[in-house]
């Protein structure tokens, strides 16, 4: 099948079983296209807040016939699917534990502002708890807007968290 979208999604989770979370999340992401490639699994530090459970953290491709519209509603029924609580942290809110945490980072080149979505996600360079999974499976995208590859972006981060690889 010849898929048109290419969705770069972060995931996240530090409650509950957070593997079967994770994997859970991409079988369910699955049925949006193809995820046609997936990171490592990595385990971080809470980040914005402080809170003694770690993260684990992945990025995954999808490919998908889909616009970015249904991706972002599918997205947001896929996190209440496996027990997200709330809906999406809207400006403002501090930062919460969760059960799983779907970032849409990238949509194909794309740069995208609504009111619901802002594309490239804007904090994506500043976190390496996305970066790092992103230079797994992206290590040349170029981020659309500042013009540099993932890897340059990690090279060039600030975020001094520690990253242990798991998977």
């Amino acid at each position: 099948m010849n898929f048109r979208n290419t969705v770069y999604l972060g995931l996240g989770c530090n409650l509950g079983n957070r593997m079967e979370s994770l994997k859970s999340a991409i079988r369910k992401l699955g049925q949006l296209g193809e995820v046609s490639t997936r990171s490592k699994i990595y385990e971080s530090p809470a980040w914005g807040y402080e809170d003694d459970r770690s993260y684990l953290n992945m990025c995954c491709a999808v490919s998908t016939e889909l616009s970015i519209e249904a991706i972002h509603n599918a997205t947001l029924e896929i996190e209440v699917a496996l027990g997200r609580e709330t809906s999406k942290r809207k400006q403002g809110e501090p930062y919460r534990p969760r059960m799983i945490d779907i970032d849409i980072l990238f949509f194909n080149e794309e740069v995208i502002k609504t009111d619901a979505l802002i594309i490239p996600h804007p904090q994506l360079h500043l976190r390496n708890f996305v970066l790092r999974p992103l230079v797994d499976i992206a290590p040349d995208f170029r981020h659309p807007s500042l013009g540099v590859s993932m890897l340059e972006l990690l090279r060039k981060s600030e975020d001094q968290s520690e990253l242990q690889e798991l998977s």
